[in-house]
């Protein structure tokens, strides 16, 4: 699994299309996005980020953070740092979106990968079953809430 964890290469050059719409989908393990992951460089960094312009989606995430720092802004910056290699920077960047919003499960993906790439394969894989667990936790309780409804 050595291409899943090495550093890509970006496209600096590249331009975000104006067109570009991006989803709003609720990541398992979260209860609800917060106003603030409607911010315009959330928006940008992300569409930075589907073109591999990963700096570009670095700096961006760094103005929303520096505007108001969420879960969602930290976990996406991770996920940048981790593409061009920087995995100490990725970690620090899930350290603190867990710190933001403990049960979110994403974060402990995030968490996992920088870890592996800084090959502390244990904590990698402590981070990994944690944001399992929540992952888990979540559909389990979708479930039995589901099931108390059609009684």
């Amino acid at each position: 699994m050595n291409w899943f964890f090495s550093p890509s290469s970006s496209s600096a050059s590249a331009t975000v299309p104006r067109n570009v719409q991006l989803s709003a989908s609720t990541p398992q393990g979260r209860s609800a996005p917060s106003q603030d992951d409607a911010s315009q460089h959330k928006k940008r960094g992300n569409d930075y980020f589907k073109l591999k312009n990963y700096e570009a989606a670095i700096r961006e995430y760094s103005f929303g953070i520096d505007e108001k720092p969420t879960a969602t802004l930290y976990s996406n910056r991770s996920a940048a740092y981790c593409a061009l290699g920087q995995f100490q920077s990725a970690r620090e960047d899930a350290d603190e979106a867990i710190k933001l919003d403990p049960e979110w499960a994403k974060t402990y993906s995030r968490k996992g990968k920088a870890l592996y790439g800084l090959a502390m394969y244990k904590k990698a894989a402590d981070a990994y079953a944690r944001g399992l667990e929540l992952c888990l936790r979540g559909a389990l309780g979708e479930a039995q809430q589901r099931d108390k409804e059609m009684e």
